[in-house]
């Protein structure tokens, strides 16, 4: 396992230390880190998931506890469900 290092200030660090994040907090704030990474596509929530040591549905869970959009149409998704809406209408 690798591990991250990310260099805070003292005054970041004296507020981290009087207000402690519980579990899932900190479950979703490394979830928010990777979110980006899903969204375009880089790496996968399975994968997001193995890295957190936790199951899919549960990032996904956390995702949805947070309001944090799970897919996106680009512009090739939306001319497919705009012609398969298309046909239902027919």
């Amino acid at each position: 396992m690798e591990k991250m290092i990310i260099e805070i200030s003292k005054s970041a660090k004296d507020f981290m230390d009087k207000h402690p994040l519980s579990e899932e907090e900190k479950q979703l704030q490394l979830a928010l880190l990777y979110y980006p990474y899903i969204m375009n596509k880089t790496i996968s929530i399975g994968e997001v998931s193995k890295f957190m040591n936790i199951g899919r549905l549960d990032l996904m869970r956390l995702y949805e506890k947070a309001e944090v959009p799970m897919y996106y149409y680009d512009k090739a998704d939306m001319n497919e469900i705009n012609d398969l809406l298309e046909l239902i209408k027919r």
